[in-house]
């Protein structure tokens, strides 16, 4: 990855690490005995790397975590340089993610199926019981 990243005939180079928490995981002496098996281990080395590139490399990283707390949030602000917090959708969101959801996964049935949401159709009880799902696990849902 490195030497591809630094060849400016590949710019710009985006390094994608998805669950980035396990990388920077927090202190304590437990912790520590127990980064010996993880991706933690890596670590020093994603930094070392990280530091070997310059703003000429065009080298962007890019972490996703569905559990921020998990990780250092210290060592992350260190190693990224912007932070993004997307919460999960509230629930007028989360109703108009069902009903859209819905509406777009009917439009794909066959001609001869109903296509109309019914309306005593009860997306309100969907909207309240899916509270802490993301809008993608919603959609995923209704597929």
């Amino acid at each position: 990855v490195y030497s591809v990243a630094k060849d400016p005939a590949f710019a710009p180079v985006v390094v994608y690490m998805d669950r980035c928490d396990e990388f920077f995981m927090g202190g304590g002496k437990k912790a520590k005995s127990a980064d010996k098996d993880g991706p933690g281990r890596f670590k020093k080395d994603l930094q070392t790397y990280k530091n070997a590139f310059t703003k000429d490399d065009r080298v962007l990283f890019i972490g996703t975590t569905a559990s921020p707390e998990k990780g250092d949030a210290k060592e992350m602000k260190g190693f990224y340089d912007k932070m993004l917090y997307l919460p999960y959708p509230d629930y007028p969101s989360r109703l108009m993610l069902w009903r859209r959801c819905i509406a777009a996964q009917l439009a794909l049935a066959p001609a001869s199926a109903h296509r109309d949401l019914p309306d005593d159709f009860d997306l309100s009880t969907l909207a309240h019981v899916s509270e802490g799902f993301s809008a993608g696990a919603i959609c995923a849902t209704v597929k």
